[in-house]
């Protein structure tokens, strides 16, 4: 018996469409998995045959041979378990034929629950560009995969909330997309009153926060003129900016003396 599912992943910026054909036959009890599948690639029989069982599902009994098309490229990552797992369950019978044009990507966790991967938004974008119609992904990706139009995106939470929907059990529903147009036209009409910062009253109410430029410039003036008109140039500043000045003042001339002494 055999079997195909369609998953993808990605390589650099591009998508990559894979095809996981899964064959069973009478023979010793066990899964092999070839098409250049690295570690993680092979260790998700374990997560895969765990995952089937605390989901309520028998894993068949007889070797399983898992190809990952096209065999030539490397498999890497851990998103080709949820489409190993569907083709196990509809080559035992247990799912029915369901659109041809449907991509499965996600990582299962061993109660059954699916994970969230790297990658899907443009797997998404791909997908619909070359005419998929529907694809199944984790729960946690639904806000990144929101963006994309034109597909149908169900994100399910476990292996098993697929399984009732594609048994027409329990529906899951299809990610609404943002309309991006709507949300920038939001933000252009958003009140200004709420995006002034917090210490705006605090500024308003304090001469040293409102104009920091004519501060420092009052420094700086009264600092060049310190020995004739110290205290005319700071009339209008604070008690506590005449301190900042004088203190500014004796630390130059400390500084001034110390440098004589080291040059004598």
């Amino acid at each position: 018996m055999l079997t195909k599912i369609f998953t993808a992943s990605t390589l650099g910026l591009q998508a990559q469409l894979i095809e996981v054909e899964i064959d069973l036959s009478q023979s010793l009890p066990g899964i092999v998995v070839v098409g250049l599948p690295d570690k993680a690639v092979q260790e998700s029989k374990e997560r895969i045959r765990a995952s089937l069982k605390q989901s309520g599902f028998e894993f068949p009994v007889g070797k399983i041979t898992v190809n990952l098309a096209p065999a030539d490229i490397t498999k890497t990552g851990t998103g080709f378990d949820l489409a190993i797992a569907v083709g196990i369950l509809q080559l035992t019978g247990i799912l029915p034929n369901f659109e041809a044009k449907t991509l499965f990507v996600g990582e299962l966790a061993l109660d059954g629950r699916i994970r969230s991967v790297t990658g899907l938004l443009t797997v998404c974008l791909w997908a619909r560009e070359n005419g998929y119609k529907q694809i199944f992904l984790p729960f946690d990706n639904e806000c990144e995969v929101s963006l994309v139009r034109g597909l149908d995106i169900f994100a399910a939470k476990s292996l098993a909330q697929i399984v009732k929907h594609l048994q027409n059990l329990e529906s899951i529903s299809v990610v609404e997309p943002i309309d991006l147009k709507q949300h920038f036209q939001k933000l252009a009409n958003f009140p200004k009153a709420f995006l002034k910062p917090e210490n705006s009253t605090n500024s308003q109410n304090n001469p040293k926060l409102s104009n920091p430029t004519e501060n420092l410039n009052s420094k700086n003036l009264s600092h060049q003129n310190l020995n004739t008109d110290f205290e005319s140039k700071n009339t209008n500043s604070t008690n506590f900016s005449n301190k900042i000045t004088k203190l500014q003042f004796l630390l130059d001339q400390f500084s001034q003396k110390n440098l004589a002494k080291i040059l004598k």
